[in-house]
């Protein structure tokens, strides 16, 4: 079919429908990302130097344990550094928490200078999809820190009601 002649003209407001990436991307949205790039790039470079250093943490409290349980045996065979290598696994564990968000914040900075160069509305979808994966992130952590704070509440419930309930069965044991 032929298209009418005599149609009023149309534009498409909202950029290419046809999945292409091509266009330039307007220099508000721009300056906006801009703007946001020195703090994204901060709290990013903040995260990598605090992976690192619970990272170094774990190491040396797994080192401790380890050289201190062997002098703590010799003075006393009851006492071990298990603890202090348990709690520097532990720390290990922690720090990769700060991994994930730390390359996420450091892309999402990249992409935002690649942006201001090229203007390309690719660059603009990389970096609204490294910002999103970060959300992302911080979200499933929130709900599980969410999670455990609940499960925390919960067990102090049940701790007082079970102390509770002791000591009703024990004033009533007592009393003929």
């Amino acid at each position: 079919m032929e298209s009418n002649p005599y149609t009023t003209p149309s534009a498409n407001l909202f950029g290419s429908t046809s999945g292409t990436t091509g266009g330039e991307v307007t220099e508000t949205v721009i300056n906006h990302l801009q703007r946001t790039k020195g703090w994204v790039k901060l709290v990013g470079v903040l995260m990598w130097i605090l992976f690192v250093i619970v990272l170094l943490i774990a190491i040396g409290m797994i080192a401790m344990g380890a050289m201190g349980g062997a002098m703590l045996a010799q003075a006393d065979p009851n006492m071990q550094g298990g603890v202090l290598i348990g709690m520097g696994i532990g720390y290990g564990l922690f720090s990769w928490l700060y991994l994930y968000p730390a390359k996420k914040l450091t892309s999402y900075a990249g992409s935002i200078a690649r942006l201001m160069v090229s203007r390309s509305v690719a660059d603009l979808e990389d970096a609204l999809n490294q910002q999103r994966g970060f959300w992302k992130y911080v979200g499933i952590i929130t709900v599980i820190y969410l999670c455990l704070i609940g499960l925390f509440i919960l067990g102090l419930i049940a701790i007082v009601a079970l102390g509770g309930f002791a000591a009703m069965n024990a004033s009533g044991a007592a009393t003929p």
